[in-house]
């Protein structure tokens, strides 16, 4: 069974900077999403599940989470960058609503966004 947790961070108690969710098996973490929460929107800087857990979720419920807690502090985007031969992840967040961003390619990089909440 998959259990999940969120680690909010703050530099001050009125503003909270990032969060860090996890998936765990068992008590061992199988999953990390970053989460950062100082921009106008949400921004996912880091997302691995273990290669022993990929294909079963994890990520995805990792992603709506993340849209949900970003939504909870007022926002109404969440963003990521995913390499562009990663096509798997591209494939998961195009099945959330992520779509390419104007912003372009950089060193190998789309910039993805999408609307809150995800479904």
């Amino acid at each position: 069974m998959i259990t999940y947790q969120n680690f909010i961070t703050k530099i001050d108690a009125d503003a909270p900077t990032g969060a860090c969710l996890l998936a765990l098996a068992e008590g061992q973490v199988v999953a990390t999403l970053g989460l950062r929460l100082r921009e106008p929107g949400g921004y996912v800087n880091s997302l691995y599940v273990d290669p022993a857990y990929q294909g079963q979720g994890i990520g995805r419920e990792l992603l709506r989470r993340a849209g949900q807690l970003s939504q909870e502090m007022g926002k109404t985007t969440l963003g990521l960058a995913v390499h562009e031969c990663n096509v798997a992840a591209r494939q998961l967040y195009n099945s959330l609503g992520f779509r390419p961003h104007d912003w372009g390619t950089q060193d190998g990089y789309l910039r993805y966004v999408a609307f809150l909440p995800l479904p």
